[in-house]
């Protein structure tokens, strides 16, 4: 997935940029839609674990052990906190994909004032206020009032 890459405009290629803009939303959309509900399921597998984990201390114990001891031994325990850091990583990507997703529709009103440049001439024609390109303008106008 390269959404720089796929983010760039070519002010020369609108009409083919306008064309693909739809697909391309859709696909980070798809992309956006899928990470979101393997974070979710994700998180469910965390829930499950920590439940599991309390569970198993707790059958350790003859007699009811304190609350907070629970609570710590779940908290520090090595395969929730490698589910936790798993869970850290696709809430991550997640974002990425949020972001890119936001960054095509920028994308989309950037393509449209492009357009309506494109319409106005604004990319027809060279602008030039430099103090040469005055001297030049003037030195045409002698010449035609010399004629």
């Amino acid at each position: 997935m390269n959404y720089e890459k796929d983010l760039e405009i070519d002010k020369n290629d609108l009409d083919n940029i306008f064309v693909k803009q739809p697909i391309l939303a859709m696909k980070y959309q798809e992309l956006l839609a899928k990470k979101q509900t393997e974070r979710d399921d994700l998180k469910l597998e965390l829930e499950v674990l920590e439940a599991e984990i309390d569970k198993e201390i707790r059958n350790k114990y003859t007699k009811k052990p304190p609350e907070v001891e629970i609570k710590n031994m779940v908290i520090m325990d090595k395969k929730r906190i490698a589910k936790i850091k798993e869970h850290n990583k696709i809430i991550e990507e997640y974002n990425i994909l949020k972001g890119a997703v936001n960054s095509f529709e920028h994308r989309k009103k950037s393509l449209e004032k492009l357009t309506e440049l494109y319409i106005a001439g604004y990319f027809s024609t060279v602008k030039q206020n430099t103090k040469e390109n005055s001297i030049h303008n003037k030195q045409k106008s002698n010449l035609k009032r010399k004629k």
